[in-house]
C-alpha cells in the first residue's frame, strides 16, 4: 500500500516517524474524562443480590465491543462507594492489572467498573474506535511499561502519559473504516480455521476413546466391565483402581513468598497454566532456585510422570513429562501421577484425557470456592487395562491414525498465528500512518483470495 507524501519524527522511540500532517497528543489531553472504579466488598450480600447496575471487571474485556458483563451491583453498593462512577456507552476500557493487562473493550451500555479498569471517555479530538485500534496495536509496548513481579501493573498515570499520533477526525474515520473491513475478513478466516481445528480434535478424541476402552482388534470378545458407564471391555482386559497402577499420587506447594521467589532461570516450576492435553506450554514457565527446589523434595518430577491439573478452570488437563528440563518441580495445583510397571505412562496419559478419565474427574470434584480433586479420589479411579504389549500396540495405532490429524491441526494453527500477526501489523501500520488508506476501497473476489494466499503460503 502507498505511504504518505512526507513524514516527521514522532518524538516517541517506539512510534518512529509519523505523517507530517499528524500531531502527537498525550492521552490525558485527548479524553474528556479518565477514571476507574472499585470493588464493593464481596461478603456483603446486599451489594450484589438482585443488582441492576452493570459492574465491569477486567475479565469481561474482550478486545472488541462489550455487550454485557458478568456481574451487576445494587444501588446501595453504588451509593456506599464514592469512587464508583457510571461511564457512558462508548467508553474505552483498558485493563491495568494482572493476567488481563492490556486487554481493552468499547462498552455498548452504561456501566461502572472495578479498580483494574481504566475508563477513557471520548472527546472531539479522537475517535474512540481509532483509539481502540491504537491500543490493540501497541499492547506489548504498553505492557513493557508495567511494574511489579508476578502480577504486572500499569497505572492510570502511565495510561495518561501515553502519547498517541492523531490525524483529523475525517482521516481517523477513513482509517477505522479500512481496519473494520480488514479485521472482519481476518477474524472470519481465523474463526473458520478454529472451527476446523475443533472438528479435527473431536476426530482425534473419538479415535483415542475407542482405542483405550474397546481396543483395536475388532474381533475381540467382550465382557461386562461391571461399571455401567464404562460398558463392555475386551475379555482379556482387567479393571484396576488407579492406586494399584501407580507409585505416587501427589502434588507440590507454592514456595514461601509466592511469585516473588520466581527466577528468570533455574529449576523449572510447573503450574496449571503450563499443562495442556497435547503438550506443555513452556513460554510462560516459571523457575525457582536450587535451595527452594531442594526444600520441595516430595514434588520433584521424574521422567514419565503424568502431570494432572486438579483445581480451577483447567482441571482435567494433563500431559506426561519427558525430560523437557534437567530438573523440575510442581505447585499444589498440579498432581504427579507416577505409574508402576503395570501401565505405560503414555497409555495412562491417554486414558486420563479420554472420556473414561474425564468423566471421573468431573464427577468426583469437590470444594466450594475452587472445584478440585483430592488424592484419595484419584486413587479410586477405574482404569480398564490390557497387557503391556497390547498397550504399546494401541499407542502405535493411535499415533498412526492421528498423525495426519496432528499435521493438519499444526498447519491450521500456524495459519491462525500468522494471520493474527498480520492483523496486528496491519493495525499498527494504519494507526501510525505507515500506510495511507485515505483513498482505500474494499476489494473482493479474486483479489481477496490472492491476498490471503500470500499471507498463509509460508505454512504450506
Amino acid at each position: 500500500m502507498k505511504k504518505y507524501p512526507a513524514y516527521k519524527p514522532s518524538g516517541v522511540d517506539w512510534l518512529g516517524e509519523i505523517p507530517s500532517t499528524w500531531s502527537v497528543w498525550k492521552v490525558s489531553r485527548l479524553f474528556k474524562k479518565i477514571g476507574s472504579g472499585t470493588t464493593p466488598k464481596s461478603g456483603i450480600t446486599e451489594y450484589y443480590e438482585n443488582g441492576t447496575i452493570p459492574w465491569i471487571n477486567t475479565g469481561d474485556l474482550n478486545d472488541g465491543y462489550l455487550s454485557d458483563c458478568s456481574i451487576c451491583i445494587t444501588q446501595k453498593a453504588f451509593d456506599d462507594h464514592s469512587t464508583l462512577k457510571i461511564y457512558e456507552k462508548g467508553t474505552l476500557l483498558v485493563a491495568m492489572y494482572g493476567a488481563t493487562i492490556g486487554k481493552i473493550a468499547i462498552t455498548k451500555f452504561e456501566a461502572c467498573t472495578n479498580q483494574a479498569c481504566c475508563s477513557l471517555v471520548s472527546s472531539k479530538l479522537i475517535s474512540t474506535k481509532f483509539a481502540f485500534y491504537w491500543f490493540i496495536a501497541n499492547k506489548e509496548n504498553i505492557i513493557n511499561l508495567s511494574y511489579g513481579g508476578g502480577q504486572p501493573n500499569i497505572s492510570q498515570d502511565v495510561i495518561r502519559s501515553l502519547r498517541i499520533p492523531v490525524c483529523d477526525i475525517t482521516e481517523q474515520q477513513s482509517i477505522v473504516r479500512f481496519l473494520d473491513h480488514k479485521t472482519d475478513q481476518i477474524d472470519r478466516f481465523i474463526t473458520n480455521r478454529q472451527k476446523q481445528i475443533e472438528l479435527l480434535k473431536e476426530q482425534k478424541s473419538a479415535i483415542i476413546n475407542k482405542a483405550v476402552t474397546k481396543g483395536i482388534n475388532p474381533d475381540s470378545k467382550m465382557k461386562p466391565s461391571g461399571i455401567d458407564w464404562i460398558g463392555e471391555i475386551p475379555e482379556t482386559w482387567r479393571l484396576w483402581k488407579l492406586k494399584y497402577l501407580t507409585r505416587k499420587i501427589g502434588s507440590g506447594v507454592t514456595p514461601l513468598g509466592g511469585s516473588q521467589v520466581y527466577k528468570a532461570q533455574g529449576i523449572a516450576f510447573f503450574r496449571s497454566q503450563n499443562v495442556y492435553n497435547e503438550a506443555f506450554e513452556l513460554s510462560n514457565i516459571s523457575f525457582i532456585d536450587e535451595e527452594t527446589h531442594q526444600g520441595m523434595m516430595n514434588s520433584k518430577i521424574e521422567y514419565g510422570d503424568v502431570l494432572l491439573n486438579i483445581t480451577g478452570a483447567s482441571i482435567g488437563r494433563c500431559y506426561f513429562y519427558s525430560g523437557e528440563y534437567p530438573e523440575a518441580n510442581v505447585n499444589q495445583h498440579v498432581c504427579i501421577i507416577r505409574s508402576n510397571k503395570r501401565i505405560l505412562f503414555k497409555f495412562l496419559h491417554l486414558v486420563m484425557i479420554s472420556e473414561i478419565g474425564q468423566n471421573q474427574i468431573f464427577s468426583k470434584q469437590s470444594g466450594t470456592n475452587r472445584e478440585g480433586l483430592n488424592f484419595e479420589q484419584l486413587k479410586q479411579f477405574d482404569i480398564p487395562l490390557p497387557s503391556k504389549p497390547e498397550q504399546q500396540a494401541i499407542l502405535n495405532h493411535i499415533e498412526s491414525e492421528t498423525s495426519t490429524i496432528d499435521t493438519l491441526i499444526s498447519k491450521y494453527q500456524k495459519q491462525i498465528d500468522l494471520m493474527q500477526e498480520y492483523r496486528t501489523s496491519l493495525i499498527s501500520q494504519a494507526v501510525t500512518g505507515k500506510i495511507d488508506v485515505r483513498d482505500w476501497q474494499p476489494k473482493t473476489g479474486k483479489h481477496l483470495k490472492e491476498q490471503w494466499t500470500m499471507v498463509v503460503t509460508s505454512t504450506n
